[in-house]
């Protein structure tokens, strides 16, 4: 039986699987079970059912056969892979070798994890049974702490992992960290396949966690002192301990209130859900400053290859307003994924209770977020005397929130792990920390934002590298600072690709469908070494050509705009400025050409970057008129016949 000729099949009564016959549940396909789900002994062949897609199974699940080889849910590609959801209040709690079912998952590359992120999903008497059943090996304890198998997270003690003995029991909820430096064994079954199948109890039950902030010194104790202290392993904290969102040299709260957890669940879970209405009480995170995780992505910017590289994703969180920024998949926990909760540095220091249950799982691959508030935006009256929101001719949106996520490729079309967001949020104040921004702390190479100040001027003391930065929606045709990294040795170029997100950041703009924001606001990018100005769309895309040195300066992101010459339009090199120019002639605009220009491609674009008008092989003998059908405001990009490039900004 193929259950995917639909996008869901709903069976309301109990479902028996008795039998050799095959079951097979398609990618993006739900089945919904209503009832019980009962696979009898009789089914013995391994993957008699093969789940791609999702099953929701709302009463009790049971399978009769111990290994649960029987039962695979498949794993394809990091967005594609079989997923079970069970309702809390039906969850067997039966364990042993009987209710099992098996969950696919890519191996963890030892080359590059010296010790591999892993939650466990499932019920086993110690971590030594499910070592065994996952890997088929023996769980090692010993001699000395970095021979141990696994370690955990504490959250409760002092922030550290501490090494776990194979009699141990355990949490599904537990951070764990699998010893990919000193376990052959290990190592040898972590190279030797692409994906690994883990059997287990499912643990879809309630599972209630608590986190004590006291682990962290006061405030009044800095990093420069505590990162010196020890803790019960005579380790150095500032050896292990660092921080997603703050900036060590300008953040008191620099390294504190960072606890870890693993997703306990055969499904993602949803952590934009936490702050939402339906939690409350003791069950919602107070103070909460951000989420954060490691994913797996395929390419490593130091040599250029596809291995499978830990990187780390983060999304801020501003509790007054409700609102995140950052990457989206941070928010989607998947099976056997562990996260970091980051609370702010003035936060309660009382202890703190959490609750996983049915209200985080989910199986979509972004995150939803029922609660969120979209901002209905005030938009410029037109008149700069009483509206500060009017400049150079754009009503400017006063209440809103836009993002831009910036994202480089490799030539033939590899997302790396490189990223970095741009914010506009009415709620934030420019050239200052925001709650919303964050530090690049894994960052390495790639893109990188710095902080502005409000004359839109770099802040250099002390240098921040950041991944997410704020600036508010007044400011206009100021830079952005967008630095880029690469050693001299690397031959490589790469290609960087944008990702637009309108009100929240879980309404990302449909390239297929809207290539800017609506209401006319947009985002700009700038060379200065080629002196090209384009409108960042949904489907942007520009070559970054290797640099000539390390780090390279040459990039830069605008809000509504772009460099300001003295005319007022968009600044060009001062040779090419005095040029080719466009100018008004009554009520028409103009193109002068440079008099050692033969010819000329035009192209016209709106402020959302939508094309208007393109001209390719214009003679330059004479004036052109750029026939112009509306009363807005239009980009118009101008290259030679040479190579030479200039970019303008006009009212018409």
């Amino acid at each position: 039986m193929c259950l995917g000729l639909f996008s869901s099949v709903v069976f309301s009564q109990n479902t028996y699987v008795t039998g050799p016959a095959k079951v097979k549940v398609q990618p993006n396909t739900l089945f919904y079970n209503g009832g019980d789900f009962h696979v009898k002994a009789a089914v013995v062949d391994d993957g008699t059912i093969s789940n791609d897609g999702n099953i929701k199974i709302n009463g009790s699940f049971v399978n009769e056969l111990g290994l649960g080889k029987n039962f695979i849910n498949t794993y394809s590609t990091a967005n594609s892979y079989g997923q079970v959801i069970i309702n809390d209040e039906h969850q067997t709690q039966l364990s042993g070798t009987l209710n099992r079912l098996t969950m696919e998952k890519n191996t963890i590359d030892p080359a590059t994890s010296a010790w591999g992120q892993f939650a466990i999903p499932y019920q086993y008497s110690n971590l030594g049974q499910a070592f065994s059943s996952f890997f088929g090996i023996s769980y090692i304890n010993g001699p000395d702490r970095y021979r141990f198998s696994a370690m955990r997270w504490h959250n409760f003690s002092r922030p550290e992992f501490y090494q776990r003995g194979s009699w141990d029991t355990y949490e599904p909820t537990e951070y764990l960290i699998l010893n990919l430096t000193n376990h052959p064994e290990l190592i040898t079954v972590m190279n030797g396949s692409e994906f690994l199948q883990y059997p287990g109890v499912p643990a879809n039950g309630v599972h209630t966690v608590t986190f004590n902030p006291t682990i962290y010194p006061d405030v009044d104790v800095p990093w420069s002192v505590w990162k010196n202290n020890r803790n019960g392993f005579n380790e150095a904290y500032s050896t292990y301990i660092g921080d997603s969102f703050r900036n060590e040299a300008t953040d008191p709260d620099y390294g504190r209130y960072a606890f870890q957890f693993g997703n306990p669940y055969t499904s993602n879970i949803d952590l934009s859900r936490l702050n939402t209405a339906e939690y409350s009480g003791d069950n919602r995170i107070e103070d909460l400053l951000g989420v954060s995780k490691i994913i797996n992505t395929n390419w490593n910017i130091v040599d250029g290859g596809y291995s499978v590289v830990g990187v780390e994703v983060k999304a801020t969180y501003d509790e007054s307003t409700n609102q995140w920024a950052g990457n989206r998949e941070a928010l989607i926990v998947k099976p056997f994924e562990p996260f970091v909760i980051t609370l702010k540095g003035d936060a309660s220091r009382s202890q703190r209770t959490f609750t996983f249950d049915d209200r985080l799982k989910t199986f979509s691959q972004t995150p939803e977020n029922p609660g969120i508030t979209t901002v209905t935006p005030r938009v410029g009256n037109g008149d700069a005397s009483t509206d500060n929101y009017q400049t150079n001719g754009v009503n400017e949106v006063s209440n809103g929130f836009y993002q831009l996520g910036l994202f480089l490729y490799t030539e033939d079309g590899y997302k790396t792990g490189n990223h970095a967001y741009v914010v506009v949020d009415a709620n934030s104040e420019t050239g200052v920390a925001q709650t919303l921004e964050a530090e690049y702390a894994d960052f390495t190479n790639g893109f990188f934002l710095t902080q502005e100040n409000a004359e839109g001027n770099e802040i250099t003391v002390p240098n921040r590298t950041m991944q997410i930065n704020v600036v508010n929606p007044t400011y206009v045709s100021k830079p952005i600072p967008l630095f880029y990294k690469q050693p001299t040795s690397e031959l490589n170029g790469y290609y960087l690709k944008s990702e637009l997100f309108f009100n929240n950041i879980f309404n990302k703009l449909n390239p297929e469908e809207e290539l800017n924001f609506a209401d006319g606001n947009s985002f700009f990018f700038y060379d200065k070494t080629q002196d090209i100005l384009l409108p960042i769309t949904s489907d942007f895309s520009y070559y970054i050509d290797r640099p000539e040195s390390e780090l390279e300066s040459r990039y830069v992101v605008y809000w509504n705009g772009g460099p300001q010459n003295e005319d007022g339009g968009l600044g060009v090199s001062d040779e090419l400025a005095g040029k080719t120019q466009v100018y008004k002639d009554g009520e028409l605009h103009k193109i002068r050409f440079d008099k050692n220009w033969n010819t000329a491609d035009i192209a016209v674009y709106d402020m959302a970057g939508r094309s208007i008008f393109k001209k390719k092989n214009v003679k330059t003998d004479v004036d052109f008129t750029l026939d112009l059908p509306n009363t807005m405001v239009y980009v118009v990009k101008i290259q030679s016949n040479t190579g030479e490039t200039v970019t303008t900004k006009i009212l018409r």
